[in-house]
């Protein structure tokens, strides 16, 4: 197991260039990636009780990467399971 969702999230979080892209075109950037095919849905949910869940999974895994994703993926989780604004 890798964990590819967790990096993908912090990347979106540390790279301007990225979160840019996803704001316009998210599937574009979903279809860039090595996430699965369960990743990227879990992702386009927006049902951020599976994110949690996906995320904790990996760091579970991957504690190494607990303190980065502490500080960066919380406020980008919000960002991403927030409705849209009309």
């Amino acid at each position: 197991m890798e964990a590819r969702l967790t990096e993908f999230l912090l990347s979106i979080g540390e790279e301007p260039k990225k979160l840019a892209v996803w704001q316009e075109n998210p599937d574009s950037l979903l279809d860039a990636t090595n996430l699965t095919p369960a990743e990227k849905a879990i992702i386009k949910s927006g049902n951020s009780a599976m994110l949690d869940r996906a995320i904790a999974e990996e760091l579970y895994q991957y504690p190494d990467l607990l303190a980065e994703a502490f500080i960066t993926i919380p406020p980008l989780k919000l960002w991403l399971t927030s409705p849209p604004e009309v």
